[in-house]
């Protein structure tokens, strides 16, 4: 993989500074560990195959899924949900707790993007992905995020906001935690929608005021760095 070949290149070009060179071996380590870790997932999948009460097409898709992003960058959405899965899994067998997986509306958003324009993929099967996800989040300490503002202060909600919004709806367990990041240029029909999943009791979304916190982070920036 690339990142294992910069830190090699890397490594050869500081060979002579001991801390470095200890930092990019633990680097080095660490993510041989991962990539083990993912071809190990691809291994049990497949060793399933053929038993009673799994379907061989599924184990196929995840053994798939985990030995390309062994191998490389994700290049659809499966693979880029199934990496961010297994970062947070990993970070969990190193008892790192109460993780927090950010936009996911956001940084996955141009694999969604590429599959549903390619027809690669349907904003059904999307949301299914992420259901089988955050079934398996709900007993972790997680949060996502959803919407806010570009750098522009455009309003950041797309077609993947709804499919996670969706999708916690339809889990309707207490976790992951979700979060709205609420602009004033937030469309009135997906404010509605997070109001009705609230509304049946779930209590998520969270609603954050994009306005007043990044305001407020900004003042905290100015003050600290004065």
């Amino acid at each position: 993989p690339a990142m294992l070949e910069e830190i090699d290149a890397s490594l050869e070009k500081h060979k002579e500074d001991s801390h470095r060179a200890e930092v990019l071996t633990a680097m080095r380590h660490t993510l041989c560990g991962f990539i083990q870790m993912l071809n190990n997932y691809a291994d049990a999948a497949e060793s399933h195959k053929g038993e009673d009460g799994y379907d061989d097409e599924k184990l196929d898709f995840i053994a798939k899924n985990c030995r390309a992003i062994a191998k490389d960058r994700p290049k659809s959405f499966a693979e880029a949900l199934q990496l961010t899965f297994l970062c947070h899994t990993a970070f969990l067998m190193e008892e790192r707790y109460a993780m927090a997986l950010g936009r996911i509306d956001q940084y996955l958003y141009p694999f969604y993007k590429a599959d549903i324009e390619s027809g690669a993929i349907t904003d059904e099967r999307v949301t299914e992905l992420l259901e089988n996800a955050f079934i398996k989040l709900q007993k972790d300490i997680v949060n996502i995020c959803i919407g806010g503002k570009d750098v522009a202060g455009n309003c950041q909600i797309n077609g993947l906001s709804w499919c996670v919004l969706r999708a916690v709806g339809n889990c309707n367990v207490p976790g992951p935690n979700l979060s709205l990041r609420l602009t004033e240029n937030t469309p009135d029909e997906f404010l509605d929608e997070c109001l009705r999943i609230i509304g049946t009791g779930l209590g998520y979304p969270a609603l954050m005021n994009d306005e007043v916190n990044l305001a407020g982070e900004s003042g905290q920036v100015a003050g600290f760095l004065a």
